[in-house]
């Protein structure tokens, strides 16, 4: 975390480039005092070198909360939810919250925009929510009943003789 004049070093680093990152909610929840997640990329350090003057500014973010629920509109504890900006077109780890024994998640600190929410329990389907639009300062609220999923049994078995086959890998494509 920055010190009170908003500096952080990091040190011990093979010369090469690096990306960093700054702002939004961290993966336990923590808030950055309501400031978007900024990328700064391209960061190149040589050997015993100190790359100065990287400033990275934050621009004032919104948040996401909601209450998910399972079967006969149970909580939903401990599901992950994964927040996508439509701008990358991909789901990152650092974005992700869990929902508490009361089925209830809040992420701050997105950039305001256009969010596809990812909702993965071990328990149902995976659910995707598309189009949900985050503001500056601002605190959408998706609630969302979660489905159960289907599931494939398959036994996996040696031609020649009909016998199981422990350890052989199967994958869904």
């Amino acid at each position: 975390y920055t010190d009170k004049d908003g500096r952080f070093r990091i040190g011990n680093l093979r010369p090469g480039s690096y990306d960093l990152i700054a702002g939004g909610s961290n993966m336990m929840g923590i808030d950055s005092g309501g400031f978007a997640r900024q990328r700064v990329e391209g960061v190149v350090v040589g050997k015993d070198q100190v790359a100065r003057g990287v400033a990275i500014c934050l621009e004032r973010g919104g948040s996401i909360e909601g209450v998910l629920t399972g079967r006969r509109g149970a909580p939903a504890a401990n599901a992950s939810v994964f927040f996508q900006p439509e701008r990358e077109g991909k789901f990152d780890t650092f974005s992700e919250c869990y929902s508490d024994g009361g089925g209830k998640f809040r992420y701050t600190g997105l950039a305001p925009g256009r969010y596809t929410l990812a909702i993965k329990h071990p328990s149902y389907a995976l659910t995707l929510i598309y189009d949900v639009i985050v503001r500056k300062d601002t605190t959408r609220t998706v609630n969302h009943a979660l489905s159960e999923g289907a599931e494939i049994l398959v036994s996996v078995r040696d031609e020649a003789t009909g016998k199981a086959i422990p350890g052989a890998r199967v994958d869904l494509v």
